[in-house]
């Protein structure tokens, strides 16, 4: 893990969330070995979407690892659970958050222990959590992501992401890496540069509204949604240049430019708004199609579990061996097996 410490160290991040890209992939692991690299060099804070820590997985039933906190570190979790081990807590104050197991409230360990996450539903709630946590004298923030939600990785949340690749995405290799592949090419969209575009983004956000380009210019699409569009109609109303999507980009969507040999560039408010697969990803780029968004993910790497809870696992050189050109030049870590050199 110390590559993902320099990383964190060198480029001066503040929060980091550890996003798993399917169930019982070992984020809770990753997030734990992650704790302790960094609980010498600064004061962690650790904040949940989802729900984290529990003893067993609520689907399986499996035993899960509980969440390691060391003294004088922070976290963000319902009262109740702080409850069950109130010795080990000072509680710093609430944060008048609702997570979905009661209100949330910021306490500090008195001495290594284990803690349950309670998660937080909302995007305006882990921002609060974030900011109360500075408040209280944080200096990284972690944030144990939902396996299902990509949200959790939003540059509106934190300011990096740790993507887990496990052995459960998959019943083969080549499905563990097709998956794996598919986010990472969408995490790693460019930044749109042009700041007037830029602005015409924010706007379309602001109004829940699609703009397209012609000549140069931007103007209001005349469709209230891209899934009710007839788009073979559009394209030949104009020459539409680009199209600014305030919403979410659907796979549905981008097959019908593909199919209409529609090769625009389209603009997102983050890698996040894209849920389309890699073959359409790819049949677009190749058809001269660009994607650009408005705020990156600082993507830190990827860390890998080769082993599943249901009793398989795969090669983890040939995990990273297949990994590694795709996220170059950013690491493939294997957390739990690997001895890293200093440096």
């Amino acid at each position: 893990m110390r590559h993902f410490l320099q990383q964190i160290k060198g480029q001066q991040i503040d929060s980091v969330s550890i996003i798993g890209l399917a169930k019982n992939v070992g984020k809770t692991t990753v997030c734990n070995a992650l704790i302790q690299e960094l609980k010498d060099h600064c004061r962690l804070g650790v904040a949940s979407i989802g729900v984290d820590g529990e003893e067993r997985d609520v689907w399986s039933g499996r035993p899960k690892p509980a969440i390691e906190v060391p003294a004088d570190a922070i976290v963000a979790t319902a009262g109740a659970l702080i409850d069950l081990h109130a010795g080990h807590w000072e509680v710093l104050g609430s944060t008048g958050v609702e997570s979905i197991l009661g209100e949330t409230f910021i306490a500090k360990a008195r001495r290594d222990t284990t803690i349950k996450l309670a998660g937080i539903p909302t995007l305006s709630g882990i921002n609060r959590v974030i900011r109360d946590m500075k408040e209280a004298g944080v200096d990284i923030t972690l944030v144990d992501g939902a396996y299902d939600r990509k949200t959790s990785a939003s540059p509106f949340i934190t300011v990096a992401t740790i993507l887990v690749v496990g052995a459960s995405l998959g019943n083969s290799l080549s499905q563990v890496i097709t998956k794996a592949e598919e986010v990472i090419q969408l995490f790693r969209l460019p930044r749109c540069e042009e700041e007037e575009t830029r602005k015409w983004i924010q706007k379309a956000q602001m109004e829940a509204c699609l703009y397209g380009q012609i000549e140069g210019d931007w103007e209001p699409l005349p469709v209230s949604s891209l899934l009710q569009a007839d788009w073979k109609k559009i394209c030949q109303m104009k020459k539409w240049q680009a199209i600014i999507v305030p919403g979410a980009l659907t796979d549905r969507t981008l097959r019908q430019w593909i199919q209409l040999r529609w090769g625009l560039t389209l603009y997102l408010p983050s890698p996040t708004h894209a849920f389309v697969s890699l073959s359409s990803l790819r049949q677009f780029f190749r058809m001269g199609g660009k994607i650009e968004v408005l705020t990156p993910i600082r993507l830190l790497g990827v860390a890998i579990n080769p082993v599943s809870p249901e009793g398989f696992s795969y090669s983890s050189s040939e995990m990273k061996q297949w990994l590694e050109p795709i996220c170059s030049p950013l690491p493939v870590i294997d957390c739990m097996r690997e001895n890293e050199p200093d440096g």
